[in-house]
Formats: C-alpha cells, structure tokens, sequence
C-alpha cells in the first residue's frame, strides 16, 4: 500500500515528452498482473509487438479523456503488431484482492478493446516502472504516465499527462513499421515498387540526389491486390531513389 504522504498529480492539456538519449537502451521490466478478465496476463504475452503501456486510473480525468485515443490506436494498428495495455493503479478496497468489478465495468462502459490489468493491491509494475520515469521520487508522480515500447522490448519514450492520439500515433509509426520489406523491380521504363498491406498509408518520395537532394511525392496512383500495395513510377534518364513516407 502507498504511503500516506504520497502525493499523485494528475496532467491534462500539459504534455511532458521524454526521450532516452541517443544509443540508450532501457529494458521493460517484467510483469505478471491480474487482468479484468479473471486470469492473470504476462507481459511476455506481448513479446514482438510493440506495445504502449498506459498508466491510469478511474478517478483521473486527463487518463479518461485520452481513452478514445486509445482505443482507435488500438482498433488501427493491432493487426500490424502493434498493442495498447492499461495498468489500472485504483486502489484495492480490501487491501487484499483487485477491483476487478471496478475495472471491469469502468472498461466496459467505455468500451475499450484493450488488456486492462490491475496493480493494487501490490503495486508490482509502479515499484517497476515508477523510478524509470520519476527516478527523483520512484514512484508515478503523475497520471495518466505511459511507456511506449518497441519489438525489441526497450522503453523508446515516456509521455507524461494526457496525450492525443495524433502523439501516439507519430509514436508507433515509426516502430510498427521499422522493418517494412519493399521491393523494387525495373522492367523497361517503368519502376514497379511494392510493399505488404499495412494499416498504415504510405506515400512513395522520389529523388535523384541522396547528397541534398529535394524530395518529391510521385504522383502515380498506388493500387492494391490481396497480397501488397504497389505503384509503377516512370523512370527518367537520371537515377532515381525512392522511399516511403507517411503523410
């Protein structure tokens, strides 16, 4: 149970961003929590995926007010290897077992498609996760906190208060699809560039000198059959290198 004189602050509006420095690894530490479910959920259960750990509580309003955003990330992105989890901190009312009922009917009412865990009465992930982010008091100073973690399972980011779901987004992008295979193919005039179906849009960037060089979106259509997306860009004399770029 949490000290009498620990003071939690909730955050809504104001966004606080922190990032590890560059070459910085943190590992996410292990959990093992009961779930609103009736069973128990490992956080090895997400191993590959890339995962964004929300801290909440019922009672926080900014954590309410960001649920929409999580449940369209959520709703988007699972399919392409990505998950939201919400590790609720409400406290336990008898000291022994989770608020299960709570939660269950908390997430039921706002219909979220998401694992929901519950911390109390132990404080297992906050003893675990708190000093990464508040390593000045060691616990969640601030709610609602979330981690954002990558498919190697290192802590990429960590968002303090309550965020949009245009900040989570801009977030995963880059990790979901850090190792997007595309193909390139050259038949006569034309470059044939195909890369899998995603959730995700894409545009594909053009340029013809990686030295400095301007990018330019191409201006074919991108078409799709049940395997992949694809464009066929017309080549010029110069070379040309491609890329794909979110919109």
């Amino acid at each position: 149970m949490k000290g009498i004189n620990q003071l939690r602050l909730v955050l809504a509006t104001v966004t606080v961003l922190t990032s590890l420095p560059a070459g910085a690894q943190v590992t996410a530490p292990a959990w093992n929590l009961p779930s609103i479910y009736g069973t128990n959920i490992h956080s090895t259960s997400f191993a590959g995926k890339v995962v964004v750990l929300n801290f909440f509580a019922t009672w926080c309003g900014p954590c309410c007010a960001e649920i929409p955003s999580l449940i369209a990330l959520q709703q988007k992105y699972a399919p392409d290897g990505m998950t939201v989890v919400g590790i609720s901190i409400d406290a336990s009312t008898n000291g022994i077992n989770p608020p299960t009922s709570l939660l269950s009917s908390f997430a039921a009412s706002y219909g979220i498609n998401y694992p929901v865990v519950m911390d109390a009465p132990g404080d297992v992930a906050e003893n675990l996760y708190g000093p990464i982010a508040y390593p000045a008091v060691g616990y969640l100073e601030y709610i609602p906190t979330t981690f954002v973690i990558d498919r190697q399972n290192h802590i990429v980011q960590t968002f303090i208060g309550e965020q949009t779901y245009s900040t989570y987004e801009s977030a995963v992008l880059p990790l979901i699809y850090a190792n997007l295979t595309v193909n390139v193919c050259m038949s006569n005039s034309l470059a044939h560039i195909s890369w899998p179906l995603t959730r995700a849009s894409f545009v594909v960037q053009s340029c013809s000198n990686l030295c400095g060089g301007a990018w330019t979106q191409e201006t074919e259509t991108i078409q799709s059959n049940s395997a992949c997306q694809f464009i066929n860009v017309s080549l010029g004399p110069k070379a040309k290198f491609f890329r794909l770029e979110t919109p």
